[in-house]
């Protein structure tokens, strides 16, 4: 049996990006999916499959955390 050679679909977004405002999903209930709440002026959110941490005012994206996620998201 043959390894797959496909790899995961490179992320839409890196940290430093600033999304467009209204163009990607807020996450509201963080314990849900097993992240921390968010606080100190962060949100999370959801950027096509991936989660990330991102600041409310500038809308730059801090951290990728797709990964720290639990199972569910």
């Amino acid at each position: 049996m043959a390894l797959s050679t496909t790899s995961a679909p490179a992320p839409l977004v890196e940290v430093g990006d600033v999304l467009p405002r209204g163009a990607y999903s807020l996450i509201l209930d963080a314990s849900y999916y097993g992240l921390p709440s968010a606080s100190d002026g962060w949100v999370y959110m959801r950027v096509g499959r991936d989660a990330y941490r991102v600041d409310w005012q500038t809308h730059q994206v801090l951290e990728r955390v797709t990964d720290k996620a639990a199972a569910n998201f």
